[in-house]
């Protein structure tokens, strides 16, 4: 009994860990963007550092639909335009951001005048090893109650397989 016991709480603390550390999603950032005369959208992609990527693909989708696809120029700099007000998604091959576009007059005093889009090298796939911040949400606690879990589940497993429920041997007979 005390083995089964033991195995069953070694398996409640390890599945505890496991999905007591997974993360919420992180809150995803809406940029408001005015257009300009005759819906004109305008926008550029910039490394980490600030350099323009030049030539790269930008796709504008709405409501699931790509409606512009496009190419960078030299300065990373790319425009469309025939575009209403609505909300699109604006995506390159390692980054994609919502927009929430509005006509000139409309658009909240936090308007941008332009999209200024940052490729994420952390985003770059197989290179750079494993990150520590396995949950994405910048809580390394999360992290560390989760080993910690596994670690009591490990240790409970190994003490359970270990107890015996059998009494112990008679002590041997003295003459």
């Amino acid at each position: 009994m005390i083995r089964t016991f033991g195995v069953a709480s070694a398996f409640l603390l390890t599945v505890m860990a496991v999905c007591g550390s997974a993360a919420e999603p992180a809150p995803v950032k809406v940029t408001d963007v005015t257009l300009r005369d005759g819906g004109i959208l305008v926008g550029q992609l910039v490394t980490a550092t600030g350099a323009p990527v030049k030539d790269s693909q930008v796709r504008l989708e709405y409501q699931g639909k790509t409606v512009v696809a496009l190419k960078t120029n030299d300065k990373g700099q790319f425009g469309a335009r025939g575009l209403r007000a609505g909300v699109y998604q604006v995506s390159t091959t390692k980054s994609t951001r919502p927009l929430r576009v509005w006509e000139n007059g409309s658009q909240p005093p936090t308007a941008k005048t332009m999209v200024m889009l940052v490729e994420d090298p952390a985003i770059v796939r197989a290179q750079g090893g494993m990150p520590l911040d396995f949950t994405g949400n910048g809580n390394l606690r999360d992290e560390a109650l989760g080993f910690t879990g596994i670690g009591l589940g490990a240790a409970g497993l190994a003490v359970a397989l270990s107890d015996d429920d059998n009494p112990p041997p008679p002590a041997p007979m003295t003459p």
